[in-house]
């Protein structure tokens, strides 16, 4: 079985416990303004393109069937119209101008990349699969999920809860942990900001939890749009809810990925708000760990 997935990173420290290989899977049922992944929206290749990087080597020109670049007055131009997603120019360009987001890779390759890591895990680390939205490849997870847990492989499954419940059923048994994205518990917001409403992000939180699955659940503090006191009073409630009142992690919002933005041919739509401070995360822990809910940050 193939997927579609546009980066591998390796050595991360921040996607789950210990050491671990971040598997960057295409397509996304959101399009949430502050997105950092706008590569990641669409779930068909995209081509990436940094003009400032050019060294006006004409690599791209030479092997593009479409004539989709020139160079003219030192300068490099790219007409994205006319672009085919073959790829050619990417494979050419190496100072980086032009890169290839999204590529169908074999379950097998998946596999191997991981396990080439595993020395690194030790005994806390392991592979998360993010994205994008990686429950939309849910069969294609499956089969690596499965194989990784014959091997023994600590595995994360980072998500926004925006899909069926079916795909979560497909993978409940061989995930040791969702990294669960709540954005807001405010579905009027929720739509605002994401473009969906929240009404399936909540009921799946709510029957993972009902599964006793492992769960950390994320919280992106974006300043004046969803971590004001009434958001997190309403996260708080909701959580403390659940079942099984799972983990909370604060996380704070900087707007560094814009040059993505443009690098995709697409609007930046990132809020231009100040980085989060100490003093709302700080706040807003101490709101949540009013309802009992064990907070990290």
């Amino acid at each position: 079985m193939t997927g579609r997935v546009f980066d591998i990173a390796r050595f991360s420290l921040h996607d789950g416990p210990g050491i671990r290989t971040t598997v960057f899977l295409k397509g996304c049922p959101l399009r949430c303004i502050w997105c950092h992944n706008p590569e990641s929206h669409s779930a068909a290749p995209e081509l990436l393109y940094t003009p400032e990087k050019c060294l006006l080597d004409g690599n791209c020109v030479a092997v593009c069937p479409e004539k989709c670049f020139s160079i003219r007055e030192n300068r490099h131009f790219f007409d994205r119209s006319k672009c085919i997603l073959c790829g050619k120019c990417a494979d050419k360009c190496f100072p980086g101008v032009l890169k290839m987001a999204g590529k169908e890779c074999s379950a097998g390759e998946i596999i191997d990349a991981v396990l080439k890591d595993r020395d690194y895990y030790g005994s806390d680390g392991g592979v998360t699969f993010s994205g994008g939205e990686p429950l939309l490849q849910a069969d294609f997870l499956h089969e690596i999920l499965l194989a990784l847990k014959e091997e023994n492989i600590h595995s994360a499954v980072e998500t926004c809860g925006c899909v069926p419940w079916k795909s979560f059923e497909k993978i409940l048994s061989l995930t040791d942990i969702f990294l669960y994205d709540l954005k807001c518990v405010d579905d009027e917001k929720h739509k605002r900001f994401t473009g969906s409403s929240n009404m399936p992000v909540l009921e799946n939180l709510r029957k993972l939890s009902s599964e006793k699955c492992n769960i950390e659940v994320r919280m992106l503090q974006v300043p004046s749009l969803n971590n004001t006191p009434a958001d997190i009073h309403a996260a708080g409630k909701f959580l403390a809810s659940l079942p099984e009142p799972p983990r909370v992690r604060l996380l704070p919002y900087y707007s560094m990925a814009g040059n993505k933005y443009a690098a995709c041919g697409i609007r930046n739509t990132m809020p231009d708000v100040p980085v989060t401070d100490d003093g709302e995360l700080a706040r807003n822990a101490e709101i949540l760990a009013g309802y009992n809910l064990a907070v990290v940050r």
